[in-house]
């Protein structure tokens, strides 16, 4: 028989254990999943799953000076009489003893070990007339992000750039051409005519003549046509 005992424990501890097991809590994710967040003292509790909690700060929904909720168990948080919790319950409408509960893995603690977690949550109100259900504050908009290299300019702050005016070109240079050389001066003849210059035909007809006459002299000499 206490063999078979053992035996059923060992097969039915692991999901024990799986059952009453929770991550970390992190202060964001406890209060966006509860309903109601305040901090209360422990005052009373019976069969130690249904306690008798004085509410001081309400900081999500609204919650009255008195309160009662469920906990303990293998699902409920652990509550003590005596102590301040930090409390993130969740509502039970249907439960005519309790209409909150405080889950396990719920992130409800000790207030003196999440101090941290108080001021964060800010200063909070004080207790109201009923219980009911809180709203998280929206996250802020995230504000648009930077155009990347990739995505290219942001079109509504593009500038048109201006139509680009061709500067006006100079007109090339005709050519001209280059001058004659004057022909050098007191020489006429072949040299003259080669330069462009023209002799006067009175200047170039004279010497001529005198040669002519010169030669037929002395032709005439030679035959004694011409006596001295």
């Amino acid at each position: 028989m206490r063999v078979l005992v053992l035996t059923l424990l060992a097969l039915l501890w692991p999901g024990l254990a799986r059952a009453t097991s929770c991550a970390a809590p992190e202060l964001g994710p406890s209060t966006e999943r509860a309903d109601v967040v305040f901090v209360a003292k422990v005052t009373a509790h019976r069969d130690h799953t249904l306690f008798s909690l004085s509410t001081e700060r309400v900081f999500k929904g609204d919650v009255p000076k008195s309160v009662q909720a469920r906990g303990g168990g293998m699902k409920g948080a652990s509550f003590e009489v005596g102590k301040r919790f930090l409390v993130f319950g969740k509502l039970t409408p249907d439960d005519a003893e309790a209409p909150l509960f405080a889950h396990l893995c719920g992130g409800t603690q000790l207030a003196d070990q999440v101090k941290e977690w108080i001021a964060k949550l800010g200063p909070g109100s004080a207790p109201g007339k009923a219980l009911a259900r809180g709203v998280s504050p929206s996250a802020p908009p995230d504000a648009a992000p930077p155009p990347s290299a990739d995505q290219g300019p942001n079109p509504a702050l593009t500038v048109a750039a201006e139509p680009s005016v061709a500067a006006p070109t100079a007109p090339a240079p005709t050519p001209v051409a280059p001058d004659p050389p004057a022909a050098p001066a007191g020489r006429t003849g072949c040299a003259a005519c080669a330069l462009g210059t023209p002799s006067s035909p009175a200047s170039g007809a004279r010497p001529a003549l005198m040669l002519l006459a010169l030669a037929a002299m002395a032709m005439a000499a030679r035959r004694g046509m011409i006596r001295p």
